[in-house]
């Protein structure tokens, strides 16, 4: 399955049926808890870039050679490629706007796929106008303040979930999910097929033709319809 071909099976799933998948691997921690979206009719899916802040501290810029290292709020969308999703670590501070609508138009016209940030966006009437998924924890009408950026590309902890640069991060209107890269295509598959299933059984109760408890879990009868459905292509 190539790149495109997977981000396009996720799209067509949920992100709970997603979830569901990682579970059985053992992975059940990787939602990212407290986000609001932005546009809850779109889906996000791609490959994620980080950017790290810490609470300010003066003296420390020099010595973590800040500037040198281009480490200001642009260094996530300059350096974004098509596909990219920008996860970016805020620390939860939410006494400023840490993005704002330039800095998303920068990430969209380089192809970015969508922000998920721990923390707080800023200029959200300018960005309901935009194309970019964006995930927050919360909205401030000031400017970024009391965080520095500190790393771009690391591991990074947003709601609870570590991130690492290459994981496919998932969007819907239930929230993020971050899914480990060597993981994706399974997940992606195997969430279809559930999907197909779970929208068979949902038919039929819907329909009146099979009651809710006899169908979740399925019965032997129910099993053996499915079966036949899907093997007769549908």
């Amino acid at each position: 399955m190539t790149e495109a071909e997977l981000f396009d099976t996720l799209r067509g799933v949920c992100v709970d049926s997603a979830w569901s998948i990682l579970a059985r691997n053992g992975l059940q921690d990787t939602f990212v808890q407290g986000l609001q979206c932005l546009f809850p009719d779109r889906k996000m899916v791609g490959r994620a870039i980080t950017m790290k802040y810490l609470p300010h501290r003066a003296d420390l810029v020099e010595s973590l050679k800040i500037r040198e290292r281009g480490l200001g709020n642009n260094v996530g969308p300059r350096n974004a490629t098509p596909g990219d999703v920008l996860v970016i670590d805020a620390c939860g501070i939410t006494n400023g706007g840490a993005f704002g609508d330039i800095l998303v138009a920068g990430l969209q016209a380089n192809g970015g796929e969508g922000i998920v940030i721990h923390g707080a966006m800023r200029d959200l009437a300018a960005i309901r106008d935009m194309d970019t998924p964006v995930y927050y924890t919360d909205t401030h009408a000031a400017g970024s303040r009391g965080i520095m950026c500190v790393d771009y590309n690391v591991p990074v902890e947003c709601g609870g979930v570590t991130v690492v640069p290459g994981d496919v991060i998932f969007g819907d209107c239930e929230g993020v999910l971050v899914i480990p890269a060597h993981l994706a295509e399974e997940v992606a598959t195997e969430a279809a097929a559930l999907e197909h299933k779970e929208n068979f059984v949902r038919s039929k109760i819907e329909s009146g033709a099979v009651k809710v408890e006899n169908a979740y879990p399925m019965s032997a009868d129910l099993q053996a319809e499915y079966e036949e459905f899907k093997a007769a292509g549908n």
